[in-house]
């Protein structure tokens, strides 16, 4: 519930991008079902998403694993040597807890993030 009334994927994609209401973004991702969890990571695809060790992923698709319901997500390293990874859609959405000398807290292996373009001018 957002605001005393039913929430569906939409307003899940505009609530992710609040920052001020991450909290209840993590609460309204974990009470989604399979079904919905998939519907809304499709509408991720070509986004960009940070891990929460801080850094960045571009999601390319969400795919089932053949005569399973379990559904694979294919995303792209925004760092290192930029390997594309499957990743179970159970994992991409669970929570992380503090590790051993980080300086995380509790929140989902990947949320949603603001990036903005800027436009440069080669006529400069």
């Amino acid at each position: 519930m957002l605001g005393g009334r039913a929430v569906d994927n939409n307003d899940l994609i505009e609530t992710m991008l609040d920052e001020t209401e991450i909290e209840d973004y993590h609460q309204k991702i974990y009470n989604l079902s399979l079904a919905d969890k998939r519907d809304l990571l499709i509408k991720f695809k070509g986004d960009i998403m940070q891990h929460y060790k801080g850094d960045f992923i571009l999601v390319m698709d969400v795919l089932p694993l053949h005569n399973t319901e379990t559904y694979l997500v294919f995303y792209k390293n925004l760092f290192g040597t930029c390997d594309v990874v499957a990743r179970p859609m159970e994992e991409f959405f669970e929570w992380v807890e503090n590790a051993p000398g980080k300086v995380t807290q509790n929140k989902m292996r990947f949320e949603p993030v603001n990036i903005t373009s800027r436009v440069i001018d080669n006529n400069k």
